[in-house]
């Protein structure tokens, strides 16, 4: 107590429990945990509450509930969680006839080329259906280095690309830790 006292530390830091509000001592997690993120996604793609989200994932509550205030940016309000998860990812946008491996800066562009990414699967199921890929045509996602990539919309290079073995987006897909 004495160490954590001269370092400028609350009691409660000392110890290794930070009250809400006060930083941790511990260092930002090494490795993704899958259990907390289907927790998160359970939360944000089926609206569960946050108990229930970390009991179906084998989660505890309170690990969840201090996880995504510190690092996915969420907060609870009129009672619902918001997100605003800043933290990176790798993933796989078709692009300009190529596939591109990229890294995004948060949840909402890789949840757009995911989308998309969908989209142009469905759309290349026999019978082919261009009208899927509608909703995309003028738009795209944007890298880490502010680098634009449309998506492709054209059904004949999508169809080109997919006769290439390249990796799929879920293979690509990836989560970079704080």
């Amino acid at each position: 107590m004495e160490l954590g006292r001269q370092r400028g530390l609350s009691v409660a830091q000392a110890r290794g429990h930070p009250r809400a509000g006060e930083a941790s001592l511990s260092p930002k997690p090494a490795e993704i945990d899958p259990k907390i993120e289907a927790a998160i996604r359970s939360m944000r793609k089926q609206g569960l509450a946050m108990t229930a989200a970390a009991q179906r994932s084998g989660v505890a509550p309170n690990r969840l509930s201090r996880f995504i205030k510190t690092y996915v940016g969420a907060e609870y309000e009129g009672g619902s969680w918001t997100f605003s998860d800043e933290r990176r990812r790798d993933v796989l946008v078709l692009s300009d006839g190529e596939f591109h491996e990229i890294t995004v800066t948060n949840y909402n562009e890789a949840a757009k080329a995911g989308a998309f990414y969908e989209a142009a699967q469905r759309a290349m199921q026999p019978p082919a259906n261009v009208e899927l890929l509608a909703p995309f045509r003028g738009k795209g996602v944007t890298d880490e280095n502010g680098r634009h990539f449309p998506f492709e919309t054209n059904m004949n290079e999508l169809l080109r690309l997919s006769a290439r073995d390249e990796p799929s987006f879920e293979d690509t897909y990836q989560i970079h830790p704080s």
